[in-house]
């Protein structure tokens, strides 16, 4: 992670380089040569404009080329006027080429850098879900949100910047080599002043704009928290009357961090306006020297001409990479916190078939399982856990609000590895160390939590979450919800199992959210099934018709584990476990 902070611009360009596919590497590699192609096309574009103002004002010198009378028979070119009308003709067939072919680079480079962003964003996003459990729940989902939208973003533009900072040098080096042939002194004097412009301007500037990055960085991340605060707790905010301040704290982030982007597009634009200034000084001086110089008027007026038309594309070309360069300097602390994302990948899992999944025959048996959270000053939350839950069984687990009965079924699921111990499948130890391992495992069980996520989309989506629409089973999920005691309600709906339920099912209770998620479980046909307080939203009579129907469910091929704040809950399970201090204890079902 220290490395990445520390990386240079060029060094960021090289990883960015390596993450990318074969082929875009390819489709890059030809928009380099196209840039090449861009440069040599403004010094086609200089070079064709000489004869068109040696016509206009000294014909005779053209004649006198023996290439150029060449160029003229073959043409069958003789007179002063069709002399004329053929090097306008040169000169504007020169400048609509260069014009499609800087049109071509500029488009090439922004579809370039979009691709480049959308293969970045897709890594992003892919290597954050499969990161470890435990990871996701140290980090605030803000920051990750900020990652995969507005830093990805930043690096896009980081992308941009680079590619036709690469076409501006391209074309500067060109236009320069160009007006070195035509007047090496004045090409000369022209490149000192304009370079050392941007270069002294770059110097005091070029801290500013990475302490401005980092402060937009870091306030759109606080921007995307507050949202997420606001609008996942309208309800409150409402009630409440908490707008006000949620709006003052939000203007407080983005106000400054709007002043910052103003503030660095003011020094990315401000230097031309000062250099066309300076341009046209020094063309009015470079007039007053060649007139002394070379003496004859047509001579310096076909020199000027060149140069001023040389300078005139030198200025935007010196303008862009100025521009270009400050947009890397100005997005760069956002391409840093993409590449930290980016350098801890996490193996990828792979899709496990019906007949991979690791097979649940006899029990489950945890050995001395000893458990505790990472960070500082973290007490140990399960210390030497021996538990056996046989195939089958309805296991009840009681304790009080942060005694770690999640931690416990946690470590079951395979989502949290224990400091010490094991846990065997069949007399088999799970390996922590194999990721397919644990999805084969996983793969066995359902998990239907105290708050469950729904999408925003149909009930009959949701239910079988995941699952393409064309391939689900609907007589499975009608049983599911039956099951759930949910069907009665999905029925007497308008629209039926079609019935879209809104961003995390706000059209629905708490009572109707929790059977939905009981329903999805069940539809999955799981051999475990772990429901994390999953009956804490209902009503007394509706939670107990639930657990009737857990009842109905238990079977030699089910294992229930069931998480309850009441006692009561759990009073028709084969075994409860109290969790108190670290420790796990079977409770007596007589004294239920």
């Amino acid at each position: 992670m220290e490395s990445i902070t520390n990386l240079n611009i060029l060094n960021a360009i090289w990883i960015i380089w390596e993450e990318l596919s074969k082929k875009r590497r390819i489709q890059i590699v030809l928009l380099f040569i196209l840039m090449l192609i861009c440069g040599a096309a403004e010094l086609i574009s200089l070079a064709s404009v000489i004869p068109f103002l040696v016509v206009l004002t000294e014909p005779s010198r053209l004649t006198n080329i023996n290439q150029f009378n060449y160029i003229l028979d073959v043409f069958n070119i003789k007179s002063q006027s069709e002399i004329l009308i053929f090097t306008t003709i040169i000169f504007g067939l020169a400048s609509l080429f260069t014009m499609i072919i800087r049109l071509s680079n500029l488009y090439l480079n922004g579809l370039m850098s979009a691709n480049i962003g959308s293969e970045l964003s897709n890594k992003v996003y892919v290597t954050t879900l499969y990161k470890p459990y435990l990871w996701h729940i140290n980090i605030n989902t803000s920051e990750l949100i900020n990652d995969a939208i507005n830093n990805v973003g930043f690096t896009v533009f980081f992308i941009k910047s680079f590619l036709t900072l690469s076409t501006q040098i391209c074309v500067a080096s060109s236009l320069l080599a160009g007006l070195l042939i035509i007047d090496g002194f004045s090409a000369i004097i022209s490149g000192i002043v304009f370079s050392s412009t941007y270069l002294i301007l770059a110097f005091f500037v070029r801290r500013k704009f990475e302490e401005n990055g980092r402060f937009m960085v870091s306030a759109n991340e606080k921007q995307l928290k507050n949202l997420q605060e606001g609008f996942g707790s309208i309800r409150e905010v409402i009630l409440d009357n908490l707008q006000f301040k949620l709006l003052k704290s939000y203007k407080a982030i983005d106000y400054p961090n709007r002043l910052k982007q103003a503030q660095n597009e003011f020094l990315r634009s401000a230097p031309r306006f000062a250099l066309e200034a300076i341009s046209l000084l020094l063309i009015s001086s470079l007039a007053l020297m060649l007139s002394f110089w070379k003496g004859s008027s047509s001579t310096v007026l076909t020199t000027l001409g060149t140069l001023a038309l040389g300078s005139q594309k030198l200025l935007p070309a010196m303008q862009g990479i100025y521009s270009d360069w400050a947009g890397l300097r100005n997005f760069y602390p956002g391409v840093i916190s993409v590449l930290k994302v980016l350098s801890t990948k996490e193996n990828k899992l792979l899709e496990i078939k019906e007949d991979e999944k690791i097979n649940f025959e006899r029990d489950i048996n945890l050995k001395n399982i000893t458990f505790s959270y990472k960070q500082k000053n973290k007490k140990t939350v399960l210390d030497s856990i021996n538990i056996n839950i046989k195939k089958g069984q309805k296991i009840g687990i009681i304790g009080k609000t942060g005694s770690g009965k999640s931690t416990l079924v946690d470590l079951i699921m395979g989502l949290l590895v224990p400091n010490s111990g094991s846990i065997e499948i069949d007399g088999k130890e799970l390996n922590y160390k194999d990721e397919k391992e644990l999805a084969k495992w996983r793969s066995n069980i359902s998990h239907v939590p105290q708050t469950i996520f729904l999408s925003d989309s149909s009930l009959l989506e949701n239910i079988a979450f995941g699952v393409d629409k064309k391939n689900i089973d609907m007589e499975r999920v009608n049983q599911s919800a039956k099951n759930a005691e949910i069907l009665d309600f999905i029925m007497n709906l308008p629209s039926r199992l079609d019935t879209y339920i809104g961003e995390r099912g706000v059209r629905l209770s708490g009572g109707q959210r929790q059977r939905i998620g009981i329903a999805r479980a069940l539809y999955k046909s799981s051999k475990i099934i772990i429901f994390d307080e999953a009956t804490s939203a209902l009503d007394n009579k509706t939670e107990q018709k639930v657990m009737e129907c857990f009842d109905n469910l238990i079977n030699e091929k089910i294992t229930v584990i069931l998480i309850a704040h009441r006692l009561s809950t759990l009073k028709n399970c084969d075994v409860v476990f109290e969790v108190s201090n670290s420790k796990v204890y079977k409770v007596d079902l007589k004294n239920v």
